[in-house]
């Protein structure tokens, strides 16, 4: 099983469950993110399910921001990182697209949704960026 697929699980997983550890996801990001969705939900199980997988794959983004933010000013093999932003490119499609389906069938097109795709949106631009110019 590829990054892609681990991720991708890992990301579902956390939307039923929420959480519990530091690693894919940095907890640091999740609280920051999960503060706002308490905002209109008492606890994590009473969030719906759309709003969840919008709360996990914001997280998720931040936290592949700061990972990108740190291989670039300590110059880690970025060379050797192009397998592994292509299957985080590849990845965020794959949760565009489940964004996409969960929000036609939750008939729910709010703030969070509109944010969660133009975060997708950004990250994969910068992705994008970075492959091409390895």
């Amino acid at each position: 099983m590829g990054i892609k697929e681990q991720y991708y699980n890992f990301i579902w997983d956390c939307v039923r469950n929420g959480l519990n550890n530091d690693g894919i996801i940095s907890l640091k990001r999740y609280d920051q993110v999960l503060n706002n969705f308490l905002k209109t939900y008492k606890s994590f199980s009473e969030i719906p399910v759309y709003a969840r997988f919008y709360l996990i794959v914001q997280s998720f983004i931040f936290t592949t921001i700061d990972q990108i933010i740190d291989i670039l000013i300590n110059e880690y093999g970025i060379k050797d990182m192009e397998g592994y932003f292509q299957e985080l490119l590849d990845l965020f499609s794959d949760l565009r697209r489940d964004i996409v389906q969960e929000a036609k069938e939750y008939n729910v097109y709010d703030d969070n949704y509109k944010k969660t795709l133009i975060l997708i949106d950004i990250i994969r631009t910068l992705i994008e960026r970075l492959i091409k110019n390895i």
